[in-house]
């Protein structure tokens, strides 16, 4: 068959090899801003918050239903001070939770959140549009729902004065398993946060939060501590360098 005798098949083969226009080809490999936002969640949040009704909390609280809610209102989640008294009559509304996942702890000093913050803009809009899709039916209800299901399980550190200070100090930087393996002094267990600080970039607690955190890991996680079939783990601390 000639080409040049189909004049209608030739126009639509050269039609079919010219590229698509520039903006049809952004428009179908970037996604719409919930589908980003779900991607940022995933990324960014899912770890330490649920995000479903009934799913309870787990390090941070369940973001089922959070825009539009009163700021540290779970009645069961152990809030900071600094939040409570930072979100008294607030509620997380646009304007309040944009500025906040810019740079939480700037926003609430104290704030015990590790997350450092999503500094661009766009992203938090997508982040912000994923954010007010969770609602729906049941949705007014989702607080008690949540409150009631699942409280926090503490990642199963004992019960005593300093423990609300190490889930939520220590779980920023690595799993609580690390620090519940450990059997160290608690001269080693200072040395230990001091590095934290100034090597990993934890955030520096209060001088009180200090005090308990070091009290806590001792008397729980100290030299003589049992370890009732649990691994030996390397200490968090790295290795004194060798002498000169």
């Amino acid at each position: 068959m000639q080409l040049w005798a189909k004049p209608w098949l030739l126009l639509l083969l050269v039609v079919l090899a010219l590229p698509l226009p520039a903006g049809w080809v952004v428009a179908e490999e970037q996604p719409d801003a919930m589908t980003r936002g779900r991607d940022l969640f995933r990324k960014n949040c899912i770890v330490c918050h649920p995000s479903d009704v009934g799913g309870g909390h787990r390090n941070g609280p369940n973001l089922w239903g959070v825009v539009g809610r009163k700021v540290a209102s779970s009645p069961v989640y152990p809030y900071s001070d600094a939040l409570r008294e930072w979100g008294r009559e607030k509620r997380w509304d646009m304007a309040q939770l944009n500025p906040f996942l810019a740079n939480p702890a700037q926003v609430v000093p104290g704030v015990r959140m590790g997350f450092k913050g999503i500094a661009d803009a766009e992203e938090r809009t997508a982040l912000l549009t994923f954010l007010s899709t969770l609602a729906g039916s049941g949705a007014s209800q989702a607080g008690s729902q949540n409150d009631r299901i699942m409280p926090l399980d503490w990642g199963g550190l004992p019960e005593g004065n300093g423990r609300k200070e190490v889930f939520f100090t220590c779980q920023a930087c690595h799993s609580l398993m690390i620090v519940k393996q450990q059997r160290l002094s608690r001269r080693v267990w200072d040395e230990t946060l001091r590095w934290m600080v100034s090597e990993k970039k934890m955030p520096e607690p209060p001088r009180e939060t200090r005090e308990k955190i070091l009290d806590y890991l001792a008397g729980h996680f100290g030299e003589t501590a049992p370890r009732v079939g649990m691994p030996v783990l390397p200490p968090l601390l790295p290795p004194p360098p060798p002498p000169p």
